[in-house]
């Protein structure tokens, strides 16, 4: 996995995602989204992933964010 490359950080999230791995999901999306702030493919999933895990506010703030990227 290249470290650089949001992408690779974001396709590994969303599969751990799907096999219910969901602090390990988490840990990779937000690598993605240091890489690229603006994704937001990454801010949704991420969003998700923590509302999933319980941690609401964050959740909520990160979807607010990609709302307000494309109104």
């Amino acid at each position: 996995l290249d470290p650089r490359l949001a992408e690779a950080h974001h396709n590994a999230g969303a599969l751990l995602q799907e096999v219910g791995d969901l602090r390990a999901a988490a840990d990779y999306l937000r690598t993605a989204h240091a890489l690229r702030p603006a994704a937001r493919d990454t801010l949704v999933m991420l969003g998700n992933v923590l509302d999933r895990l319980g941690d609401h506010v964050t959740a909520g703030g990160l979807l607010l964010k990609a709302v307000g990227l494309y109104p």
